[in-house]
Order: structure tokens, then C-alpha cells, then sequence
């Protein structure tokens, strides 16, 4: 019966499309414990993926790559016969996986504010705008990824630019952008450790349900308890 009212109440949530509120909360109340978030120094913008729950029936030949610095590549061939409709085939290295992706941001101590989620063939660079939409950080920090044009005229007048530059054929980084590359990935690193934790400690190395909505839900959840227990050390320590 307890699973059940859970299992409600989250189906509820996610019709009502209340776990962004709820996130915003939980950061306002972190907030009002002395512990900046939105007027943070630097915000720093990653993706991790998130393997689907269904395992695919069906062995697509070509998977779209992760190459998430180019625009939205097109449709990858459709998934078969998979029960979660909304998961899509992506190659990372020589590995292939059916899943989605979730898109971050974090302040500098590494408390989450912001999340959106994907299907897994969908770059990232596209969602840049949308990621830094509402921040009041100072800086925004991210990895060549998100390296173009349009994302750092879109940092202009707003935040300062700390997108890492992209080498390119025939023209390898200066040393002036490797060392811009040391110095924010002094800083860039503390969401990887959000998403350690999430996936260690809070079940989000797979989706546990299906559709891009509940796995929305789900990253959010992840993202929530990672946050809580992250301000509740500080918090006590601080006492």
C-alpha cells in the first residue's frame, strides 16, 4: 500500500510538472541557511547520461554520437519494440547505450538549481541558452561542449565567459587557452561530483522508470537529495 501512494503521489507530481518547484524550493529555504546558490560566483553547466530502464529488443547499427557540440544531430533509427518510447541510441567511446540525458547546473559548492532532461541523442550545446536562463552568476563555466559562437554571444552582457576552447584541425589551443583550461576545470569539477554522488548514493546510474517526464522526475529527486545532504554537512559543520 505505501509503494502505491508513493507511486501515485510522484504520477501526480509529474502531471503537474511540480519537481522544478519543488527544486526551487529546497534551493530558496538552502538559501535563507546562509548558503548561496543563485547569487553564487560561478555556475557551472555539464550533462551525464542515464541508461534506460527497457533493454531494447532491437540492435540499431549506426548510433548517433555523443558529439554534444554540434547542433541536434537527426533522428537516429528508431528503437524497436523498446517499452520506453522516449530512449534513443547514443555511442560514447566504443560503448553503445539506450538511455537519456540530463543536463545540470550547479554553483561553485555544488548545490544544483536547475536540471533538464533529454533523450540521450539530443546535444547539449542547444540546451546552453535555456541552462543559464535565471542565474545571477558572475561566471559561467562549462566544457568545449559548449563551444560556439552563439553560446558565448549569448554570455555577453550577462555573465563572464568560462567555456573551454575547442582545438580544431590544423589549429591547436594556445597556451593562453590551456592555461584558461587549468584554471576553470579547478572549478568545473564539482559537478562531476554531483553526479558521482547521485549515481552512487541515490540510484541515478539508471532510469528506473520510463519517458522522458519520469526520468525527468528522477534526476530531479537525485538532484534534490544530493543537495539536501551536501547543505546538512555544512550546515552542522558551520554550527
Amino acid at each position: 500500500h505505501d509503494d502505491t501512494t508513493h507511486c501515485r503521489f510522484r504520477k501526480a507530481l509529474v502531471k503537474a510538472g511540480a519537481y522544478d518547484a519543488l527544486l526551487a524550493e529546497v534551493c530558496r529555504q538552502i538559501e535563507n541557511h546562509g548558503l548561496q546558490v543563485k547569487e553564487a560566483a560561478a555556475a557551472i553547466i555539464d550533462a551525464t547520461l542515464i541508461e534506460s530502464a527497457a533493454h531494447p529488443r532491437t540492435y540499431v547499427q549506426v548510433p548517433a554520437e555523443d558529439r554534444a557540440e554540434d547542433e541536434t544531430p537527426d533522428e537516429p533509427a528508431c528503437v524497436v519494440f523498446c517499452a520506453d518510447h522516449d530512449a534513443r541510441w547514443i555511442k560514447t567511446g566504443r560503448k553503445s547505450m539506450s538511455g537519456h540525458k540530463g543536463v545540470a547546473r550547479c554553483d561553485e559548492q555544488g548545490f544544483m538549481d536547475k536540471i533538464h532532461t533529454t533523450p540521450a541523442h539530443v546535444g547539449e550545446s542547444p540546451q546552453f541558452e535555456s541552462m543559464i536562463d535565471g542565474s545571477n552568476a558572475q561566471r559561467v563555466l562549462a566544457d568545449k561542449a559548449y563551444a560556439s559562437t552563439a553560446n558565448r554571444d549569448t554570455l555577453k552582457g550577462k555573465h563572464r565567459d568560462g567555456i573551454l576552447h575547442k582545438a580544431v584541425r590544423a589549429r591547436p589551443l594556445r597556451q593562453s587557452q590551456k592555461r584558461f583550461k587549468k584554471l576553470i576545470s579547478k572549478h568545473r569539477f564539482r559537478i562531476e561530483q554531483c553526479f558521482d554522488t547521485m549515481k552512487r548514493l541515490f540510484g541515478l546510474y539508471r532510469a528506473q522508470y520510463f519517458g522522458v517526464a519520469k526520468i525527468h522526475a528522477q534526476m530531479v529527486m537525485a538532484a534534490l537529495s544530493q543537495t539536501l545532504l551536501k547543505a546538512a554537512h555544512k550546515i552542522t559543520f558551520n554550527r
